[in-house]
């Protein structure tokens, strides 16, 4: 039986909840489950509990091993539907991925993040705006708002207008949003080549190249010529971050791989370091993914 709305405050207040939410609610999609998760909203959006602190009192990081994922995933389930101020919920995602470290899970809170600012697209606004004055926990969740509002104009502003790690955020939120036309397409590209054409470091070029390459991947309006025209400026002269991208390509983007751009890419593969093991796994799994073509 799902708990009732008092026994979720029962738990709640004695310290429990985290704890059911890895051991009874966990990785479940039961009728019973989606219940309990309404419970919570709305327990948690009428005041009556506030579920960030168990976040930012600890209780939910604190539990070992597979509980932590398992509670984790269930608040995660939440979180889209929880009022709160941007900077409490942002905090709160930075403090998850945190505790989820290099696992795969550790994404989750990000992508439930990106969620929430879609769900009421005034509060992406509100971490875009805070992400302009420099606030640094909006700079780091920056890309998800504007993965949020899917305004590709104010995104590629964003590109041009800063340097730092906004740039990063807007250049990765490029790769993401969707390029419904072939204007789209050519406005995205159009600014990746005067960004090339500018004194940008490897950081840039790397992230530039990831963006393009997912771009060619979900796009359907873009030429070879273009494409082609982009991806050999991208790798002319590529650092070990550019490199590295070229190599997770192979694998990650192969519906982007025509026999021009893997050319392109294996040649900027050419300067790749033997020590940087990491490139070379990458490449590992692009060189699978070229033998089965």
């Amino acid at each position: 039986m799902a708990p009732t709305s008092t026994e979720l405050v029962t738990l709640f207040e004695c310290g429990e909840l985290a704890s059911q939410m890895a051991q009874r609610f966990g990785m479940g999609r039961s009728e019973e489950t989606r219940l309990v998760e309404e419970r919570c909203i709305t327990l948690h959006n009428s005041g009556t509990i506030d579920l960030l602190t168990l976040v930012e009192k600890r209780s939910l990081q604190a539990l070992l091993g597979t509980d932590f994922f398992m509670a984790s995933h269930f608040f995660c389930r939440l979180l889209p539907e929880l009022d709160a101020a941007p900077e409490r919920m942002m905090s709160c995602v930075d403090n998850l991925v945190t505790r989820g470290g290099q696992d795969g899970a550790a994404n989750e809170p990000n992508a439930a993040f990106r969620k929430w600012c879609a769900n009421i697209p005034l509060r992406a606004h509100e971490v875009i705006a805070s992400a302009r004055g420099g606030n640094e926990l909006a700079i780091q969740h920056l890309v998800f708002a504007l993965e949020a509002i899917k305004n590709l104009s104010e995104t590629r502003g964003m590109a041009i207008e800063y340097e730092d790690n906004r740039r990063l955020a807007a250049i990765a939120a490029l790769g993401r949003i969707e390029h419904q036309n072939s204007e789209n397409c050519c406005a995205t590209f159009a600014l990746f080549h005067t960004l090339l054409d500018s004194k940008i470091g490897d950081a840039v070029r790397a992230s530039l190249l990831h963006a393009t390459m997912e771009i060619l991947t979900h796009g359907h309006h873009i030429s070879s010529a273009e494409a082609n025209s982009l991806v050999s400026r991208l790798v002319i002269e590529p650092g070990p971050l550019t490199i590295h991208q070229c190599a997770r390509a192979l694998w990650s983007c192969r519906q982007a791989l025509t026999q021009k751009i893997v050319y392109f890419l294996m040649s900027a593969l050419g300067q790749l370091d033997s020590a940087n093991n990491g490139t070379i796994e990458e490449l590992d799994l692009g060189l699978q993914v070229l033998l089965e073509l």
